[in-house]
């Protein structure tokens, strides 16, 4: 039985990663046996398939990876089959949107610095549930429903002060977006009852 071990003790941006070891065994020959087989039993796809498996390994076996994105990336890869392109491509991708999180949590533009803050925290606990592609599309959805919901807030407040007490209490449930859209039903249902 053949192990690679993937560690990492790195810095990166202001987040420290400690060393952690990852066990990845996968059988190269039965993924792509099982992937020849689903499309037709072809031998070609089949050598192909494991060129392309084999050299993946050898680029993991290489890679500096923090603990967290390795094991997601381990149970991604498994779930698939056993794949090391497909471990290969989540860590690559989930290093990306880290460093894309790390940016846009210090560059948020027209939002103060509580409301980045929030988003920031909030958006961080879905780290757990799906990893970092998962929290940077949350900070994506936060940051432009905030943006939408700042120019509007002030005006809101004095027009229609009931509505936005009830829906700025979305916020710390469900965010930006759950709060913006609070806000349009309230409105609507307002004018549809002719207040």
């Amino acid at each position: 039985m053949k192990h690679i071990i993937i560690t990492a003790s790195v810095i990166v941006a202001p987040i420290l990663f400690v060393s952690a070891a990852l066990a990845v065994d996968f059988d190269i020959n039965s993924h792509c046996k099982r992937t020849a087989d689903f499309a037709g039993g072809s031998s070609v796809i089949e050598l192909s398939c494991r060129e392309m498996e084999s050299a993946a390994r050898k680029r993991v076996q290489a890679m500096q990876v923090p603990s967290e994105i390795a094991e997601q990336c381990e149970r991604t890869a498994r779930f698939s089959g056993g794949s090391y392109t497909i471990l290969e491509a989540c860590i690559d991708q989930e290093i990306a949107a880290r460093a894309e999180l790390n940016n846009q949590q210090t560059d948020s533009p027209g939002l103060s610095e509580k409301m980045t803050s929030e988003i920031g925290q909030r958006c961080q606990r879905m780290q757990s549930v799906g990893g970092y592609t998962l929290v940077e599309a949350c900070i994506d959805q936060e940051t432009s429903a905030a943006r939408r919901l700042g120019p509007r807030i002030e005006s809101l407040q004095t027009q229609h002060p009931k509505i936005m007490r009830h829906c700025k209490q979305m916020i710390s449930v469900g965010g930006y977006p759950l709060a913006e859209s609070c806000i349009e039903q309230e409105l609507a249902a307002k004018k549809r009852l002719g207040n």
